[in-house]
């Protein structure tokens, strides 16, 4: 079967029926069929919009076929759901629709099934919504909001006025959320560059330094996204790191960190100094962290596997604690669709809340008298915001609520949901109208006088692994290296000055990947070379935008570099370092990491 993104939408709409991992199965399709560029979102697009309105599609279709869909093979299902979305909400022409989804019907192998395919599609594609009647307002919102049962009657019961516009409403008005690299430019500066760099919409968000864009792809396919100049984060996300209001110099723990967005914003609040840890309870997840502060160039995270709802007695004492909990996701809907079938099992919400009321007790432990502790959700269940927050803090009357209410984003909590707690009014509670992703953000502090940084222990004496590391690094920046180096796996990192020996920490990383082991000898690391200013680099290569070779070097390939150059030499853009590669005779050899290439067209 030729490769073409409406039978790439369907293969992974088929098998994301079977698994449930809705971004898994389509990642892989698109990789099995070798879509990009425009098919590659078109497919992309087909497959979101189905996951997110399927409950409308499926009522609409249902209407034309008396034995439902239950009946029809798997393929036959997708076909009829993927035509009929993008007849009515892709602004697809019915005919095309239609057209093409009776020729998926012979590449699946269900030719037989084209004459119904057909038919259904031409009346269903016509049909007014507008005329249905439902048994009750559940019904109503698992039809028109497109919700399973457990969800629709979850809203109902909470927010039976707001339902169906939790349900509806696109999370920033369906654009992409990111946040500009306050090293590399303001969020003015990202807008514009990401316009000349082909974004078809860039503007403001309401959060400071938030930008909202809207891609023809995957935003990581931007070679801005490359350069480290933003990354994806969503504005409610990036209200409750700002409540942290990390500083210089300090002690940070951000405890539930994975894939570590709300953790680059941290850093950057702390200009790349002090100490933050960055941890999850996950390894494999822990890695995602250490991919996105090396790309976003910072210097001070020490990312770890960690189960914060124990107190690990290695980690320090900080100054200020974010703990964004695991959560029942509902107030993502819109970003992740799938979630709106999900069962609320009332053994799963136990555990659930369980596990948010330990982290928030071991982050209790770990902050410092007169820290600060954000706790936030994606969720807009009352239980795991507003009620647990006043659980902590009976539990816990060392600390108090900080008012939020006049960061002009969002609502105030609602004291009806956690009678007793006056103050839950302080908090705030996100909605998709309000222009982000539900969500839930509560600042509290703890009641006494902040002593300052604990002691910092000496750095260990250097060994012949981190000679060869100060040599190297003397050879590619002018600066000096201010830290020590460790050893992590087949990596060098070099490790902030006021970090103190980790023993006892299951440190995945530390600082940043200064060299790479390579049959006993060390190369430099890509993360150096982004965490360097241009001007620190012993040899540079500075091409404009408008260059070919900064396409060809994000591409993976070698380009022409001055003849009076030899040896590891930067790569920059205008003065944004970009990776770097190894010149010699008039020839820069690349090093540009295999995971960012742009793939060649």
């Amino acid at each position: 079967m030729a490769a073409n993104p409406r039978a790439a939408a369907v293969a992974a709409l088929v098998r994301q029926e079977q698994d449930g991992f809705s971004n898994l199965v389509l990642d892989a399709e698109l990789k099995r069929q070798q879509l990009e560029g425009r098919d590659k979102a078109f497919a992309s697009a087909i497959f979101y919009t189905v996951l997110e309105h399927r409950g409308t599609l499926d009522y609409i279709l249902c209407q034309f076929l008396p034995k439902g869909l239950a009946k029809l093979d798997a393929p036959v299902r997708e076909i009829l759901r993927a035509a009929l979305a993008q007849a009515r909400y892709m602004q697809v022409p019915v005919s095309a629709a239609v057209n093409e989804a009776v020729k998926l019907t012979r590449a699946f192998k269900k030719s037989s099934a084209s004459g119904l395919v057909n038919a259904v599609l031409r009346k269903a594609c016509s049909y007014d919504l507008s005329t249905a009647s439902f048994k009750n307002e559940v019904e109503r919102l698992m039809v028109l909001g497109s919700a399973g049962r457990d969800v629709a009657e979850f809203l109902h019961k909470n927010y039976p006025d707001e339902a169906l516009d939790i349900l509806t409403y696109k999370a920033d008005g369906g654009m992409t959320s990111l946040r500009a690299n306050p090293l590399k430019g303001s969020a003015d500066e990202l807008c514009a560059k990401l316009l000349a760099s082909g974004a078809k919409e860039a503007k403001r968000g309401i959060v400071p330094g938030s930008v909202l864009a809207r891609f023809e792809g995957s935003p990581a396919e931007n070679e801005l996204f490359r350069q480290g100049y933003f990354h994806v984060e969503g504005q409610a996300s990036q209200l409750a790191a700002l409540c942290v209001d990390a500083q210089p110099g300090e002690t940070v723990i951000d405890l539930c960190a994975a894939p570590g967005g709300k953790t680059i914003l941290l850093a950057e609040q702390m200009h790349s100094t002090g100490r933050l840890y960055s941890c999850d309870a996950a390894e494999n997840r822990v890695g995602l962290i250490r991919t996105a502060v090396q790309r976003m160039g910072l210097t001070n995270v020490e990312a770890l596997c960690n189960d914060a709802t124990k107190v690990n007695p290695a980690l320090p004492q900080a100054d200020r604690i974010l703990a964004d909990v695991p959560c029942s996701g509902l107030g993502i809907l819109a970003k992740k669709p799938d979630l709106r079938y999900k069962k609320l099992e009332p053994a799963r919400e136990a555990e659930l809340l369980a596990t948010q009321s330990a982290i928030l007790d071991t982050a209790a432990q770990l902050l410092k008298a007169g820290g600060r502790l954000v706790y936030s959700t994606c969720t807009i269940d009352p239980a795991e915001n507003q009620q647990q927050i006043a659980a902590f803090l009976a539990r816990h009357p060392e600390f108090t609520l900080c008012d939020l209410n006049a960061c002009g984003f969002g609502r105030p909590g609602e004291e009806n949901r956690a009678p007793g707690c006056t103050d839950i009014t302080r908090c705030r509670r996100i909605w998709p109208a309000d222009g982000g992703e539900g969500h839930f953000v509560a600042l509290l502090h703890r009641r006494g006088e902040n002593t300052g940084a604990a002691a910092v222990a000496a750095p260990a004496k250097a060994d012949a692994v981190a000679r060869e590391a100060t040599a190297l690094y003397a050879d590619c920046f002018a600066d000096e290296p201010q830290g020590r180096f460790a050893v992590y796996g087949q990596q060098v990192h070099l490790l902030p000055p006021e970090l103190p020996e980790l023993g006892g920490l299951p440190i995945v990383s530390a600082g940043f990947a200064v060299a790479e082991l390579c049959k006993n000898r060390l190369e430099p690391c890509h993360a150096a070379f982004m965490a360097a200013r241009a001007a620190d680099c012993r040899r540079l290569v500075n091409l404009t935008r408008d260059d070919p070779r900064v396409t060809a070097f994000l591409r993976g390939e070698q380009i022409e570099a001055p003849d009076d150059l030899k040896g590891w030499t930067a790569v920059a853009v205008e003065g944004i370092t970009l990776g770097f590669g190894k010149v010699s005779g008039g020839t820069l050899k690349n090093r540009y990491p295999k995971g960012l290439r742009l793939l060649a067209r």
